[in-house]
């Protein structure tokens, strides 16, 4: 995109956090439903596999809130302090 302002990396770091914030909350909710602890979910959780692919798809929508937790953190770390 063209943005018209710079953002500063102090402001990169702190929409990130927010972002990650914001997909915490929703893999906490998403785990429970599924009744899958959080504090015992590993950041490469897999979502069981299934034909037709629907029969999991709370269990798939946790998987990729994982992955772009996973994503979204090291975006956060790669800005300099």
């Amino acid at each position: 995109m063209d943005f018209e302002s710079a953002i500063t990396d102090s402001e990169k770091r702190s929409l990130l956090q927010q972002a990650i914030a914001d997909v915490e909350s929703q893999i906490h909710r998403v785990a429970w439903t599924v009744s899958i602890d959080p504090a015992a979910l590993s950041a490469s959780y897999t979502a069981p596999a299934a034909i037709p692919s629907n029969d999991y798809v709370l269990e798939n929508r946790l998987e990729d809130l994982c992955a772009q937790h996973v994503s979204l953190k090291a975006k956060r770390d790669a800005i300099p302090a």
